[in-house]
């Protein structure tokens, strides 16, 4: 691997956290393995052959962030940072944590909680 590729996995983590941060600011909804980063480096032949570790490609499991379904994989570390700088700044950008978007979720909620009020479950009995 080479440092290039090495601040680049670095970059793509901090870019990924700090959407992640944003994001739960004002949503909840996400999936068990999300953010999941995973670096694959080849097999025990491909570091015998090259001599050093090697990367060949990353993929991250999104289910908020990810355009193609819940993960997406790149196999060079430079395509990957490309992307999650593009998910950091729309994500930066959406304005959805600003008190007054936030407010108006609250209320939002508030009316959808007066028309569809939570039945009373009743006991069964058992």
């Amino acid at each position: 691997m080479t440092p290039e590729e090495y601040e680049d996995i670095k970059e793509i983590e901090i870019l990924l956290r700090e959407s992640y941060n944003h994001y739960f600011l004002y949503e909840s909804f996400c999936k068990s393995a999300e953010g999941y980063i995973s670096v694959d480096y080849g097999d025990v032949w491909d570091r015998e052959d090259e001599g050093t570790i090697k990367f060949r490609s990353i993929t991250i499991c999104s289910s908020v962030f990810c355009t193609e379904g819940r993960s997406q994989e790149w196999t060079s570390t430079a395509a990957a940072l490309a992307t999650v700088r593009e998910w950091h700044q729309k994500e930066m950008s959406n304005g959805k944590d600003t008190p007054e978007a936030i407010e108006e979720m609250r209320q939002l909620e508030k009316r959808m909680t007066e028309m569809y009020p939570l039945r009373e479950e009743k006991d069964s009995g058992i």
